[in-house]
């Protein structure tokens, strides 16, 4: 018995042993092990994204210049030094992007690094902190590796505690070292920010590990992306801001609102890309900024799916401040708009038996809007549109309404739980439509707009009670927006090309300056942005936590 317990304890040390020789296991390893704990730019490519960008190739396939943009960002108001500054790092990342490593490495997933300048170090280079870290897996792994030295020139070796660091050199002189640890390669142009992995390496193995992985900031950002990215980029701004004058620029620029720490992730499915960004800034200015413009917390907002086909435009926000928008437009629109404006109002204190300022107190701050082409049969498309509007005096709205009805033609309409008015205008060729819910106000062109508009923009309510959120993607936030990109830039690329024109009454209407830039940024965007069919973006800011996300679909080949 004792034998054959032996034999099969052998048979199994055996088999165990020729499976470990066979499927030659990869120890588990984070990259981010490998790096210091205060690395100021951290991005991992896992799979490469292939973003639409409407920014790199314009009209007919031509690329808007650099010096394009920076010609837009001198009218937009951007101080010389910060133009200055932003040629600078471009120059310095298009030299990076260039590096036979960097752009080797990273076109099959790797790891790209920032790390900041040693103790004593005269200045900081971004040109030469930089490191690259790649696994290697498998064969296919291995094999463009060696592919990739193949091309290079071999120099001394360096050795520093035991382990060897590689001296290799492209055709260009740009010389870098790496060093190979496990199934880890790692790569910098020069060899002290190596040493300083292997100094790393060896600490952990006598005291508790200290990296970037145990970087409370950096694991928070992490976290609170939604889902495993393609791609995630970390920034430590605040560390950078003292080392590039770029950063100082732009927190110039911004009045000090520029956020400490800031990450992004992207992640592709079929033809579908999602981008997130979430920043870390200073919680008591966003605290004093949403003061000072009295704008509300984030709140569960509709998720806007799946949205029917022939909505074009949906948005949906609870920092819409219906009177500051009146006065913001009247004061920078011209004297006919501003007639205009003043006109409407006049007519609106009429109609409705309050002062301008009384009947805009009467609106809240969550604002919806919906417009939706109609294919209408022998004739061409028309665009319809639908508002919901929160309250905070309803009995005040039901007053108004009551009063703007007296004299017209309504029918009631009963849809469910929700109670329509169909007013008849022009002899019934007009039928706009209002509703009135426990807290909300909706206005649509008809009564089945109205009934998409309640169902499109606001999560499932009762009485103004929150009920079970009307979809998987439906959260705290305060925009959301959703718009289908390729067919909005083909309807507005003609009038953005009239209004381009140097000659005719557009004059009146566009100052030269402008017009140069419609034609030489807005139109050419409005190209590249042909192919992406629908867009959805949300955002949010709480606390010292500001978040957007990005999602498009391409359109089919």
């Amino acid at each position: 018995m004792t034998r054959l317990l032996a034999l099969i304890l052998l048979c199994l040390v055996l088999a165990v042993s020729g499976l470990l020789l066979a499927v030659r296991p990869v120890l588990d390893i984070d990259l981010v092990d490998y790096l210091p704990e205060n690395t100021l730019l951290f991005l991992e490519v896992e799979r490469p994204i292939r973003l639409a960008g409407p920014g790199r190739s314009g009209q007919n396939g031509k690329s808007i210049s650099a010096a394009t943009w920076y010609k837009f960002l001198q009218q937009m108001g951007g101080s010389d030094t910060l133009i200055a500054e932003t040629r600078k790092m471009i120059a310095a990342g298009e030299a990076l992007a260039k590096h036979p490593l960097i752009s080797s490495l990273l076109d099959h997933g790797a790891t790209f690094a920032l790390l900041p300048e040693r103790a004593g170090q005269a200045e900081f280079a971004v040109s030469r902190q930089w490191m690259v870290a790649v696994r290697i897996d498998d064969h296919e792994a291995e094999q463009r590796f060696e592919e990739m030295l193949a091309r290079l020139q071999t120099r001394q070796p360096v050795s520093y505690q035991g382990e060897t660091l590689r001296h290799l050199a492209a055709d260009d002189g740009q010389e870098f070292f790496y060093w190979r640890h496990r199934n880890v390669v790692l790569a910098a142009c020069e060899q002290e920010l190596l040493r300083r992995c292997i100094d790393q390496k060896l600490r952990r193995m006598i005291q508790k590990e200290v990296s970037l992985a145990t970087n409370a900031t950096y694991l928070r950002l992490r976290q609170l992306g939604k889902e495993r990215a393609d791609i995630f980029c970390y920034v430590d701004l605040k560390g950078l801001h003292r080392r590039m004058p770029l950063v100082q620029a732009v927190e110039t620029e911004s009045g000090g609102l520029l956020p400490r720490h800031l990450a992004f992730s992207g992640r592709a499915a079929s033809n579908t890309i999602r981008l997130e960004f979430n920043a870390l800034v200073d919680p008591a200015s966003t605290a004093a900024f949403l003061t000072r413009h009295a704008l509300s917390a984030p709140i569960r907002q509709p998720s806007m799916e799946p949205m029917p086909p022939e909505v074009k435009l949906a948005l949906w926000t609870n920092w819409f401040k219906s009177k500051y928008l009146w006065d913001f437009v009247r004061q920078k629109a011209g004297d006919d708009v501003s007639a205009l404006m003043a006109l409407i109002g006049q007519q609106l204190s009429e109609a409705t038996g309050k002062s301008l300022d009384d009947f805009f107190d009467v609106f809240g701050d969550e604002f919806g809007v919906m417009i939706t082409e109609q294919q209408v049969a022998h004739q061409s498309s028309r665009f319809m549109g639908g508002l919901l509007l929160a309250l905070r005096d309803r009995p005040a709205m039901a007053a108004m309404i009551a009063q703007m009805e007296a004299r017209l033609q309504v029918i009631k309409v009963k849809s469910g739980d929700l109670e329509i008015d169909s007013v008849m205008l022009a002899g019934g060729l007009l039928q706009p439509a209002c509703a009135l819910l426990a807290q909300h106000l909706i206005l649509a062109d008809s009564v089945e707009l109205a009934e998409a508009v309640r169902r499109q923009l606001m999560p499932d309510r009762l009485d103004g009670h929150q009920g079970k959120a009307s979809g998987p993607e439906s959260g705290p936030g305060n925009v959301s927006l959703f718009l289908r990109v390729g067919e909005v830039a083909e309807q507005l690329a003609p009038l953005l090309t009239l209004l381009a024109k140097e000659t005719g009454e557009w004059d009146r209407m566009l100052p030269p300056e402008t017009r140069l830039f419609v034609r030489e940024v807005g139109l050419p965007l409005l190209a590249g942005l042909h192919n992406v069919a629908t867009g959805r973006v949300r955002g949010s800011m709480a606390g010292d936590t500001l978040n957007m996300e990005v999602e498009y679909t391409l359109r089919g080949d």
